[in-house]
């Protein structure tokens, strides 16, 4: 009888341990500012499911404004308050500043539990400073830094250093905020260019004459935005080693997705996998009811990260300092 009792309370337990999980379980939905296909999404997407699911359903929505013209942006916003409204998500995980700039506003009034991500703009311009149910994770490229990094190599002079971006708007809003606008600076004695470029024709030209331009390292920034002559986006992976095969100066890179071998050879990389643990944790929070951040979470720790065949095709040696805190890929 007592045996009986026993399994009795065990499975009325058991049951109300899953009934509290289901009840647990909830609805994110993630919008994209960008594509699946896109190697910042599709790491920080793969962190995400993996620290959500399969406990929570992560529901996801692209809004492509790497590749779609920008007339177009406000049709697919559109589109995405159809799906918050179609799915009701527990929370909603805005990605990048064209998400949030595009529906942050939109959410908020209609009182959506928002976690952004990625963001290099100010979250105040788009409506995500202030309401209590809104949390984020900010962008900030380690420009600076990552200088000084590789000024310390061996086999580099380095004086004065060029850097690509697209004009695009990620693009635009780093050399706002983390360049301060200035295409002219001097960083901790090297004198670094910035460039913001328009089309793909224009990359071409600006790479092939930095050591005419006095450079004597090119550095990637963002490039997924470029349009060649007939007005279509020209694929991010072929920008990328085009650039790593004939520029006439080392290149380097201050985002993970552009080292490897045939790529950027290194640098001190910002990294979507940090992005996004910094937002699940969030999302976490905010399901469990924990008091939430009040100012933006910055991930700015970066990671050194370099390619065996990169530095040796530039004869380039990482000092010894650099050995116990680098990541080498092939």
């Amino acid at each position: 009888m007592l045996l009986r009792v026993s399994a009795i309370v065990l499975c009325a337990l058991l049951f109300a341990g899953l009934c509290a999980a289901r009840a647990a379980a909830a609805t994110i939905l993630v919008i994209q500012s960008y594509h699946a296909e896109y190697a910042w999404d599709a790491e920080w997407l793969q962190t995400l499911r993996l620290r959500l699911t399969p406990e929570h359903t992560l529901l996801t929505f692209e809004l492509d404004t790497k590749r779609l013209p920008r007339e177009e942006f406000a049709a697919r916003a559109g589109l995405a308050m159809d799906a918050y409204r179609r799915h009701a998500p527990d929370v909603v995980v805005l990605a990048d500043d064209n998400a949030c700039r595009l529906l942050g506003p939109q959410l908020v009034s209609a009182g959506a539990r928002i976690v952004y991500m990625g963001v290099n703009g100010n979250p105040r311009d788009y409506g995500l400073h202030g309401p209590e149910n809104v949390a984020g994770v900010i962008e900030r490229p380690l420009v600076k830094r990552t200088l000084s990094y590789l000024s310390r190599l061996e086999g580099l002079t380095l004086r004065r250093a060029l850097m690509l971006f697209d004009s695009g708007t990620t693009s635009q809003l780093i050399f706002r905020t983390v360049l301060r606008g200035a295409a002219e600076q001097n960083v901790m004695g090297i004198e670094l260019q910035t460039r913001i470029v328009g089309s793909w024709q224009q990359w071409l030209e600006h790479v092939l004459s930095a050591r005419g331009q006095g450079a004597d390292i090119l550095i990637i920034g963002l490039y997924q935005t470029l349009r060649d002559a007939d007005g279509r986006v020209v694929p991010d992976d072929k920008v990328l080693r085009w650039t790593a095969e004939h520029s006439p100066v080392p290149c380097f890179a201050v985002w993970e997705f552009s080292v490897g071998p045939g790529l950027a050879i290194g640098g001190l990389l910002h990294s979507a996998e940090e992005q996004a643990h910094r937002a699940a944790g969030l999302v976490e929070s905010m399901l469990a009811g924990e008091p939430l951040p009040v100012q933006p979470v910055l991930a700015e720790q970066g990671m050194l990260k370099f390619s065996r065949s990169g530095l040796a095709r530039w004869g380039l040696v990482l000092p010894a300092t650099f050995i116990d805190q680098v990541e080498m890929v092939p």
